[in-house]
């Protein structure tokens, strides 16, 4: 591999980095299950087998995006530069 497409895997790899460091919380809001009303809990009940039969790859994914989440603002600042 030359030094061109070196450079080139890195700042795709950084893009994609940068991309779900901006994008990825916001999907990843996490809501205790007491503070969803009984409609938003039926609604989910009706898909918690679903979750459950996520791959662990995924799962592993989500909670990383929860450890984060719950991160103080300042942290998830440093982190994002």
């Amino acid at each position: 591999m030359d030094e061109n497409e070196r450079s080139l895997i890195e700042r795709f790899c950084l893009l994609c980095a940068v991309v779900l460091v901006t994008f990825l919380p916001n999907f990843a809001m996490a809501t205790e299950w007491d503070t969803l009303s009984e409609a938003q809990q039926g609604v989910l009940q009706r898909h918690q087998e679903g979750w459950s039969a996520l791959p662990e790859q995924q799962r592993v994914i989500r909670e990383r995006m929860q450890r984060f989440n719950a991160l103080p603002p300042e942290r998830k600042k440093a982190l994002r530069q």
